[in-house]
């Protein structure tokens, strides 16, 4: 089948599945083995079997279909180009460590956030906390000894809500180390938006070196680690609505997100 490929600086859409490794390194990259391109809108959906280069647009149609891929790219202009962005206000601004309790169907995480060390990421997450955005979120991605990932889609699978992508700040000295929170985002660095992982070990291959941006840890678990451990001990596999894998049989949810 004849595709074309909007990268996510455009409109690249893939779907969570296992981390992408390149290398030997394990990137909490949301896609591999199966991606999936679409406009915002749904109007075109391609599959891409294999992970492609994310330095420019791919581009492989007839010359037929040049028309419907010229839609298709005014489509994901116009997109961008409505998409609101983050408001600059502070959001809870006297409070440098944040703790929050993230209520799930399978018990409490207390997690305490760094201001001091991810400002940006930290800030970007509490609006997301005050507006209510993790309310009712499908636990979408489970992996023994790695990570257990929320904060992408609600229960019923669409999309959660967020104003924009933040810059990557993995550079602040906070490493990915067991019991520590972090954004997960694609390829780009500077692509987290909303999702979010625990680490359920020390996972240092996804701290930033010479060569890579690593991915931005902004918090700790203070207490419900064994919470996240039963999490991650979970049944899980391939989700055909999500077509993902890793994904838990019996559906875990975050009810709320409140601070403390």
């Amino acid at each position: 089948m004849d595709t074309f490929v909007l990268y996510q600086d455009i409109c690249f859409l893939h779907t969570p599945q296992s981390p992408l490794k390149r290398g030997g390194r394990s990137e909490l990259n949301l896609a591999i083995f199966k991606y999936k391109v679409c406009t915002p809108n749904k109007t075109y959906c391609y599959n891409y079997q294999s992970p492609p280069p994310f330095s420019k647009i791919i581009l492989s149609v007839k010359k037929t279909q040049t028309m419907k891929f010229i839609f298709a790219l005014l489509l994901c202009f116009t997109w961008k180009l409505t998409l609101a962005a983050c408001p600059d206000e502070q959001v809870y601004p006297d409070n440098t460590y944040p703790e929050l309790t993230i209520e799930t169907t399978m018990g409490n995480i207390v997690v305490e956030l760094d201001r001091n060390r991810a400002p940006i990421t930290v800030n970007h997450f509490l609006r997301l906390v005050k507006d209510k955005a993790y309310d009712d979120n499908l636990i979408h991605r489970v992996v023994a000894d790695y990570v257990v990932q929320s904060g992408a889609f609600k229960a019923d699978l669409s999309d959660v809500k967020s104003c924009g992508t933040i810059y990557n700040e993995s550079g602040n000295g906070l490493s990915n180390d067991r019991a520590t929170i972090a954004m997960a985002r694609y390829d780009d660095p500077h692509s987290a938006s909303s999702s979010f992982y625990i680490n359920v070990k020390d996972n240092h291959n996804l701290n930033p070196n010479k060569k890579s941006w690593g991915y931005t840890v902004f918090g700790y678990v203070v207490s419900g680690m064994d919470v996240v451990n039963q999490i991650a001990q979970v049944k899980t596999g391939f989700n055909t609505e999500l077509d993902a894998q890793n994904v838990p049989v019996e559906p875990i949810k975050i009810i709320s997100v409140r601070m403390n």
